[in-house]
């Protein structure tokens, strides 16, 4: 080789090796390094419930009062998986932009939206870029949000909806880690409103609505979704449970995350499970799992798998063993070492505390 072609082949290699340092840089930024890669379905979970308390939310310790008065008070509750909402602009009405009763009523959730109601809208967040985003939350009456166990922001009491970015909070969040995502709303009176916008840590003014960081973390309380080995003293299921019914009214068969309860096994043995339906074929990201509500009962390590068909020898063990809650409320997140194809995600105790008592969502 000539010195000619020498320098050109070294001037190649170099600009080569520049262009790969320069993508592996922004691959880092955008995207954690432990990440998969992982993109959100757009999709979330709302809860509505009618409740009548004619008294205004001042913190977060009143909201999750009022949400438990409202089940405990047997009031309607309806619990669905609602689609993408496809949108960066404040100009389209989704489940986390609306600006009247008549806006969210358009949006077909299955509940009719008047006075007197509380609402949240649930899933997992899933940031494209490592940094500090920045949420802002406006609505009538009060609202909060929660990324994980962090109140971001909120605006508490009776009021109108400000103008987006009034009321802000940071958080510093990294690229591909799933982080569960609240958003909580109650309307005594008069309007209606709830507005939920964000901006990434690149972005210095306007705010935004990305789907691809939001994912859905559902966990439905309707008897076609979930299936078990056995149940304590031999319960069905109930979906219209109310906090502090006594344990004989269905409650060791209410799987759902936020029950009243959870799911208690017949037996503590090797044979026990618990199976989520997602109704189609998901590319499944994880799951997030709580103990028993009203009991020092958990799960501490279980077997997770995964299958399509939900029949013998279709599955696919994800974890044989991986370490769940070590207590009975706090929620706990397992993301999967790769996305998995699937409809169908078994969750089998090996340890436990006390009982084998679980609850436990499916994120996608």
């Amino acid at each position: 080789m000539n010195m000619k072609n020498s320098v050109f082949v070294l001037l190649v290699y170099f600009a080569l090796m520049s262009s790969f340092e320069i993508n592996a840089q922004l691959i880092s930024t955008r995207y954690a390094a432990t990440s998969r890669l992982f993109k959100g379905s757009g999709n979330l979970l709302y809860r509505a419930y009618a409740y009548t308390n004619n008294t205004y939310v001042t913190s977060a310790a009143d909201f999750d009062s009022y949400f438990k008065a409202a089940v405990a008070s047997s009031q309607t509750v309806n619990v669905k998986s609602i689609g993408k909402f496809n949108s960066d602009t404040k100009n389209t009405i989704n489940v986390l932009n609306w600006s009247n009763e008549s806006d969210i009523n358009g949006l077909s959730l299955g509940y009719t939206f008047a006075d007197n109601f509380l609402y949240k809208i649930e899933g997992c967040f899933i940031p494209r870029f490592s940094g500090i985003y920045t949420f802002t939350i406006e609505g009538d009456d009060a609202v909060d949000l929660f990324i994980d166990n962090t109140n971001v922001v909120n605006h508490y009491g009776p009021h109108g909806a400000a103008a987006l970015g009034t009321h802000t909070g940071t958080i510093s969040l990294t690229a591909g880690q799933i982080y569960r995502f609240r958003a909580r709303h109650e309307e005594v009176g008069g309007g209606a409103a709830l507005r939920v916008f964000w901006r990434k840590p690149n972005e210095t003014s306007g705010w935004f609505q990305d789907p691809d960081e939001i994912a859905d973390l559902s966990s439905i309380n309707e008897s076609t979704r979930w299936s078990a080995s056995s149940v304590f003293n031999d319960n069905t299921f109930n979906a219209t449970l109310a906090y502090g019914q006594s344990s004989s009214a269905g409650y060791h068969f209410s799987p759902w995350l936020e029950s009243p309860q959870g799911w208690s096994a017949k037996t503590n043995d090797s044979n026990q499970w618990l199976t989520y339906d997602l109704g189609s074929a998901q590319w499944v990201l994880g799951i997030v799992t709580q103990g028993r509500e009203d009991n020092t009962n958990w799960v501490t390590s279980a077997k997770v798998e995964y299958s399509l068909t939900n029949t013998a020898g279709s599955w696919t063990t994800i974890f044989s063993s991986v370490n769940l809650n070590t207590d009975g409320t706090t929620k706990k997140t397992i993301e999967f070492p790769s996305r998995v194809n699937a409809r169908y995600i078994k969750v089998s105790p090996i340890g436990y505390r006390t009982w084998m008592t679980m609850r436990f969502g499916v994120i996608y």
